[in-house]
């Protein structure tokens, strides 16, 4: 599954989401909702339903999550956030009740989510990572961590780099 975000500005994205292997955006872009019925698009929504998880929640996790919470591209089934920031995961736990829950542990998030984003400080990162346990077959880890590259996220998560 390929995620691509388009930012348009620091509050407006574009987020679709594909399972088809392709290097080319256009042939992988969702059919036109003028191509599909309101069932046919809710079906595809539905089946394609995604738990994102935030390993830190200061001001852009809140702010992805919140264009995730408004956007409708993409289905998502919910969002969970680890209490970094007590004030903004409070703050979009109120705003998005029936989607957001906030929680103590880094793996209860990574348990319930199948799409990770890491947002910490540089220095917590490998400790952190290192500290979960990931499934391979199902985790897809999106790092905002300045400082990260691929090859050591993939050693401290222990997924493969694909």
């Amino acid at each position: 599954t390929v995620f691509f975000i388009s930012f348009a500005s620091a509050k407006s994205f574009v987020i679709q989401r594909t399972s088809q292997s392709t290097s080319s955006l256009s042939s992988i872009a969702p059919p036109s909702s003028l191509q599909m019925s309101n069932q046919q698009q809710q079906q595809q929504q539905d089946a394609a339903a995604t738990t994102v998880g935030f390993i830190g929640c200061g001001t852009i996790a809140a702010a992805i999550a919140t264009g995730l919470a408004t956007q409708s591209s993409v289905s998502i089934d919910s969002i969970s956030l680890s209490r970094r920031s007590e004030s903004k995961s409070s703050a979009l736990t109120a705003q998005f009740p029936n989607l957001v829950t906030v929680t103590d542990s880094n793996q209860d998030i990574v348990d319930r989510c199948d799409l990770i984003f890491v947002c910490v400080l540089p220095q917590q990162t490998s400790e952190i990572l290192q500290s979960l346990t990931f499934d391979p077959a199902r985790h897809t880890v999106v790092s905002l961590v300045s400082t990260s590259t691929l090859a050591g996220l993939a050693a401290d998560t222990a997924l493969p780099k694909e």
